[in-house]
């Protein structure tokens, strides 16, 4: 968390002094590697502290954090930017940056039993991460199409200002949250999620046949409350299923379905949008969803088998 918050306070003052393309690569790497130090290390921190009856609930309330920044931030950037300009935008984000790298060296973490350094390098893969990673990828995959799409989508049909959907959005996940989190402790990750799942397909399909306003943003509703029911719920099962002491390497690998999913699905989804248009690109992405609940299924089914042929007789 510190390194990631050092990372982060520098990448915005770099952003002040590049005046060529290659350096500002470099700051905009920088912040990258930064980002995802950070955010790699704060999940890992989040399961280790999460009570295991009250998972999915501590996970959900650790989403809301990254709903509110990203609600807020892009506004905030945005009005700063015209009133200051760039430079006095790039020192207050630093001082944020700056900020959490203070509030970094309050954390208490958990108490941990010295270990002995292993012999093998630790792996960059969590194996018992992996299918949960799998199935929201399909989901992130949907994400790639709307946060980079669904402006354009929006102006070619005359649907409003394109942000009114990432507000609703926005506020949504954050009411949602907290009860799919209680739900799936209650209820199992594979009853929140597999339902979450379904509503991402539908609420899709109405984004692609959405001709007014209402239906624009009843979409929203129905991606948002989708979302807030499989994230957490999938990365809490991430949590049940993998040993402490691999937690860190666990939250790495889930976090890859996100970035994975966005950034290929930002290239799919443009090649088919190219020769089909978007509201046909929507309907075809509304498949990848089911295609995580099928997974989801056929893997749980698959394990449920499994037990019962090894159950004593």
């Amino acid at each position: 968390m510190v390194l990631g918050g050092i990372g982060m306070t520098l990448s915005p003052l770099l952003y002040m002094i590049t005046a060529s393309t290659v350096p500002l690569i470099g700051a905009r790497l920088l912040q990258g590697v930064a980002f995802s130090i950070a955010s790699t290390a704060v999940t890992a921190l989040v399961a280790d502290i999460s009570p295991p009856l009250r998972r999915g609930e501590a996970v959900s309330y650790f989403g809301m954090s990254n709903n509110l920044s990203m609600a807020a931030g892009p506004a905030l950037g945005v009005l700063i930017m015209v009133s200051l300009g760039f430079t006095n935008l790039f020192i207050i984000t630093a001082g944020i940056g700056l900020a959490s790298l203070v509030f970094s060296f309050l954390v208490q973490e958990p108490h941990r039993i010295p270990r002995a350094l292993p012999v093998r390098r630790p792996p960059l893969i969590e194996r018992t991460a992996i299918f949960p990673t799998i199935v929201f990828y399909f989901f992130a995959l949907v994400i790639g199409a709307v946060v980079t799409f669904m402006p354009l989508f929006a102006v070619q049909r005359g649907l409003g200002n394109p942000g009114l959907f990432f507000t609703v959005q926005a506020v949504v996940l954050i009411l949602a949250r907290n009860w799919t989190g209680q739900l799936s402790d209650r209820l199992g990750r594979g009853a929140v999620a597999v339902p979450g799942l379904l509503l991402g397909t539908v609420s899709v399909v109405l984004l692609s046949q959405a001709t007014s306003l209402p239906m624009f943003l009843g979409a929203a509703v129905l991606y948002a409350v989708a979302f807030a029911a499989i994230q957490p719920s999938l990365m809490a099962l991430v949590i049940d299923r993998v040993k402490p002491a691999a937690r860190g390497v666990a939250m790495g690998t889930y976090l890859l379905a996100m970035d994975a999913g966005v950034g290929s699905g930002a290239l799919l989804w443009g090649v088919v949008s190219d020769v089909w248009g978007y509201s046909q690109m929507y309907l075809v992405a509304s498949a990848m969803p089911l295609a995580g609940m099928g997974l989801f299924l056929w893997v749980r089914r698959r394990t449920r088998i499994r037990a019962v042929k090894n159950a004593p007789q």
